[in-house]
């Protein structure tokens, strides 16, 4: 017998997407040459806890403000 979730039978409204993704903001990393050992680091820390970069790179962002008192709406 087959199950079907909510999003297997949901369609794609490129339009609803579209301004989805509009409304979403994006701040992008950029590892040089010389940081890779880094990049990496990250990457194998991330991977060997069962992190996504992006949840991982968002708690450390948050953690910092906290620490700082500095204010946010969650």
């Amino acid at each position: 017998m087959c199950f079907l979730r909510k999003w297997d039978i949901m369609s794609y409204n490129a339009k609803a997407d579209e301004n989805y993704r509009k409304k979403c903001k994006t701040i992008g990393l950029k590892f040089t040459l010389n940081e890779l050992d880094f990049y990496e680091n990250i990457v194998k820390h991330c991977k060997s806890n069962n992190l996504s970069l992006q949840g991982y790179i968002k708690e450390l962002i948050k953690k910092d403000l906290d620490e700082k008192g500095i204010q946010y709406n969650d």
